[in-house]
């Protein structure tokens, strides 16, 4: 637990041990620790090595309060989902090739071919944003255990966009560094008020700064086709 001079509490943690849900209980109870010198130095080790791995990190925002939950709803599509198609859209926008993530692999051809129509003005547009929608809605009731066991689940581990979203308004913001050395972390969430997300890459690889920038560009794009075509 960090807390900063104006009272605002951070909680930084590693992350192998279990999902971030978990640590959304920990921010509503209070706990007392007794800490011998041994734990102390231990605190004071920790602190040196997580400020030297914090600085090969670049830190990028992007919020956006032209959509938000209800509205994404009200044209029946999944926020999530729009979310997703935004951060694809800014990856391809940005290095002209489509990124993975291992989150329910939201990188489909449904999402390829929304991108493609974006970028070369063809197509239905409303008509691709529905079906990325519900692939990516189906995909995420799907078990997929035997990929695991494929031949490529290697090649596929080399996840260059790495996202994920806790569904809550009690955390202002978070984040979490990318997995591959040229990859993007991306913490995001879309609630009543707006959606954004907070971006990591590491320095001397690919900007996160400009990646938030790109995403935005994205999210604009997709409000226009949804206001145009599928508000309701």
């Amino acid at each position: 637990m960090i807390v900063d001079a104006n009272g605002m509490a951070t909680i930084n943690f590693e992350h192998s041990w279990g999902d971030g849900v978990a640590i959304l209980r920990l921010m509503e109870e209070s706990f007392h620790f007794t800490l011998s010198e041994s734990l102390r130095q231990k605190i004071k080790d920790a602190q040196e090595k997580h400020v030297a791995v914090g600085s090969r990190l670049r830190i990028g925002t992007a919020e956006y309060f032209g959509m938000n939950r209800k509205f994404i709803k009200r044209s029946k599509l999944s926020p999530d989902s729009i979310m997703q198609l935004a951060v694809q859209l800014a990856f391809y926008k940005l290095f002209n090739e489509f990124g993975r993530t291992e989150c329910v692999r939201s990188a489909t051809c449904a999402t390829r071919d929304t991108v493609l129509a974006v970028e070369n003005g063809q197509g239905d547009l409303a008509e691709l944003l529905k079906k990325c929608s519900a692939v990516h809605s189906q995909m995420i009731k799907e078990a997929a255990t035997e990929l695991f066991n494929s031949d490529v689940y290697q090649y596929m581990n080399q996840f260059v966009i790495s996202t994920s979203t806790l569904a809550t308004e009690t955390v202002v913001l978070g984040g979490f560094g990318p997995v591959v050395p040229d990859g993007f972390g991306i913490a995001y969430n879309v609630v009543p008020a707006k959606m954004g997300a907070v971006i990591l890459s590491y320095n001397g690889q690919r900007d996160a700064t400009i990646f938030a920038d790109a995403l935005l560009e994205s999210l604009d794009i997709l409000k226009n086709t949804i206001e145009k075509k599928l508000l309701i």
